[in-house]
């Protein structure tokens, strides 16, 4: 009930503002302070293999690391290379739902929506296959935290399975919520299936019932509205804010780079375990 409003309520800002003169792009933002990037372990060595999980000794770059060691980040690299994959698939999604809008000011906007909506669920289809993949990694991360006896290694990686499974559960919600729209696309309540439209074969000669404020029409895209060849370049979608992406997108991203941060550490660990004497 609440995507079904918020849908039709962002259809109507669309409509609204595709009636609206098209304004240049805006100033561009400062940059943001740089942060660490989600990526799998050693993707930017370009000496040897990933390591692999046994009960023998691997390579980690130049470092012979333990079999812990070398299971961390088999399983960290599981989880961030879906999670890279999640990520591109939500901007797939998010162009999609975007052009979806651009089709209410468009000639032609009723044919492109169709494959704007195509492009949805070809990109949630994907993205939903994917994130059961990314959360079984990141378990087994939580359950090997459990079996950490150094402290600092045990916090590290406990910290970024637990920032691993924020973004996967906000890219979860993203996903749910922009399935919903999938089916309100092909929503076709037009006036004719109104309550308004119902009641009026009953009404005495001259009454009038107004009742479009609680059961409104759908607009539809190239419907009725002037039709524009381009659409300029610009921010969030009114569909994207009425759901919150943006912010769950936010949220995804700081999660990501503080798991990072924290696999950075306990590779740290493993390398200091590497270098230490043995008895």
């Amino acid at each position: 009930m609440k995507a079904r409003f918020c849908y039709v309520l962002a259809l109507f800002v669309a409509a609204c503002v595709a009636a609206l003169p098209l304004r240049g792009p805006a100033e561009p933002s400062p940059s943001p302070a740089p942060v660490q990037t989600l990526a799998p372990i050693g993707d930017d060595e370009s000496h040897g293999p990933a390591p692999t999980s046994s009960s023998s000794p691997k390579l980690l770059g130049h470092v012979m690391v333990s079999a812990f060691c070398s299971t961390f980040v088999e399983r960290f690299n599981v989880a961030a290379r879906t999670m890279v994959e999640n990520d591109a698939r939500l901007d797939d999604a998010v162009g999609a739902v975007r052009g979806y809008e651009d089709d209410f000011s468009r000639m032609d906007g009723e044919f492109s929506a169709w494959d704007h909506r195509l492009q949805l669920i070809a990109a949630l289809k994907s993205l939903l296959s994917t994130i059961p993949k990314t959360q079984a990694a990141v378990d087994d991360l939580r359950q090997q935290a459990q079996t950490a006896t150094d402290a600092d290694r045990r916090d590290a990686l406990a910290q970024s399975a637990a920032r691993l499974q924020d973004s996967v559960d906000h890219q979860r919600i993203v996903a749910q919520e922009m399935q919903e729209i999938v089916g309100f696309m092909l929503d076709t309540h037009a006036a004719e299936d109104t309550i308004g439209h119902a009641v009026a074969g009953t009404l005495a000669p001259g009454e009038n019932v107004k009742a479009d404020a609680l059961d409104a029409p759908v607009p539809h895209p190239g419907g009725a509205l002037p039709g524009k060849i381009g659409v300029v370049a610009r921010g969030p979608s009114a569909i994207e804010q009425i759901l919150r992406v943006p912010r769950d997108r936010r949220l995804i991203g700081e999660a990501e780079s503080n798991a990072a941060a924290a696999a950075s550490r306990v590779v740290q660990t493993c390398i200091q375990e590497a270098a230490s004497p043995k008895p």
